[in-house]
């Protein structure tokens, strides 16, 4: 199977309660361009339907990237 097939098939870890997914984007006013951008493309992603990791989420997909080794 290929990376992008094996990608496909991934369990993905819950995303964080949808409480959460505007909080930031609806209060923070970035200062910088790159402040600005990376802003505009969280937003873009959860506007299509992409999901945020709680602190339990990030600490599995990152485990998943090191072949299953904490650190």
């Amino acid at each position: 199977m290929d990376a992008i097939a094996e990608l496909a098939h991934e369990k993905l870890p819950p995303p964080i309660s949808p409480n959460c997914t505007s909080a930031v984007t609806d209060t923070y006013r970035p200062r910088t361009a790159l402040g600005k951008k990376l802003l505009a493309l969280r937003r873009a992603y959860i506007e299509s339907g992409g999901a945020l990791l709680d602190e339990d989420g990030l600490a599995a997909e990152l485990r998943n990237r090191r072949g299953g080794i904490d650190g």
